[in-house]
């Protein structure tokens, strides 16, 4: 929905109530504004009189600090952000995650795919050795030995072993009392692949 400029007025007038869901659709409405109006309407509000239109026009230098077309606008409006006087203590938060506290050099950060979004250089480049599995290794051996060799037999001897005290308690790491039979239950029968599902607590896999 696009406003017409009066509208927009309109619309900032209601940033001076404090209901937060009316506040967020405020806010939305006008950060969809045509460049040159949206940087008009957040230099009233940093301007303002009323506490909650100023405290308005700072959530909107927030959202718009990082958006990089939108930069040249945060730029020209940071000089408005520091001319605020007497800021009260919500102000205070805003303006220095915006400009900082005045006790170090801040340096404007803004996340693109040119600087790996903050979280890793771009320009690294990371060769891997290649991988290769060992000598005479076969995955379908492996899988046929859980299904069909020692190992299926070891399972077995557990899930027996669970069966049997099942209404056995234990604490787990929460401290909480269990009982095992609620806990892991395996059952095999027959052969083929793996099929885990859960019922009351007990984890069955069927093959």
């Amino acid at each position: 929905m696009t406003l017409s400029p009066e509208q927009n007025l309109k619309v900032e007038e209601l940033l001076r109530f404090k209901y937060s869901e009316m506040r967020i659709n405020a806010i939305n409405l006008l950060m969809k504004q045509p460049e040159a109006q949206l940087s008009g309407s957040i230099r009233r509000l940093l301007t303002d009189k009323v506490l909650e239109r100023r405290l308005a026009g700072l959530d909107m230098m927030k959202t718009i600090h990082n958006i990089e077309f939108l930069q040249d606008i945060y730029q020209e409006l940071l000089p408005v952000v520091k001319e605020i006087r007497k800021p009260n203590a919500k102000e205070k938060v805003l303006i220095e995650s915006l400009i900082g506290d005045g006790t170090e050099k801040t340096v404007t950060q803004h996340y693109t795919k040119e600087n790996g979004f903050g979280l890793y250089d771009p320009a690294l480049e990371v060769n891997l050795p290649e991988i290769t599995p060992d000598k005479g290794f076969n995955v379908r051996k492996t899988f046929e030995l859980i299904c069909f060799g020692r190992a299926k037999l070891i399972f077995k001897k557990l899930n027996k072993y669970i069966e049997t005290y099942k209404n056995a308690e234990f604490k787990n790491s929460y401290g909480e009392a269990c009982l095992i039979g609620n806990s892991v239950l395996i059952n095999w029968s027959n052969y083929g692949g793996l099929k885990r599902t859960r019922t009351s607590g007990t984890l069955e896999s069927l093959l």
